[in-house]
């Protein structure tokens, strides 16, 4: 099994300590936890307060093994395909996309002047 002190410390570069007032548990409960083995639900908790992978995190802690998770690339791929294909329904961000397309830069002279009106 995993020493799971140990990945806490590696992992977030914190004390135990530290982690436990990150993720506002008591520090002896954390502790005595931590060297029983974690759960899974803490070590998910400490993912998330750390902006850690938690299957990554999972899997590192032997709560999950990779015939239990999908290859990384495979979860940062979908992922990505995902988050691509909410942004592409959501009207707001369509619009404000588009309207960054006005921003562009062009030839055309700004605010009704011509090329005249500007000095080098």
């Amino acid at each position: 099994m995993t020493d799971h002190r140990e990945w806490v410390k590696t992992v977030t570069g914190d004390s135990l300590r530290a982690v436990a007032r990150a993720i506002g548990v008591n520090e002896s409960n954390f502790n005595g936890q931590a060297a029983r083995g974690l759960s899974a639900d803490r070590v998910i908790e400490i993912a998330h307060a750390y902006n850690l992978n938690a299957v990554d995190a999972l899997l590192e802690t032997g709560h999950l093994n990779m015939n239990d998770a999908p290859q990384k690339s495979d979860v940062t791929l979908n992922g990505m395909i995902e988050l691509l294909q909410q942004l592409q329904n959501n009207a707001h961000v369509q619009g404000m996309v588009q309207n960054d397309y006005d921003l562009v830069a062009d030839e055309s002279p700004d605010e009704g002047g011509t090329p005249d009106d500007y000095e080098p």
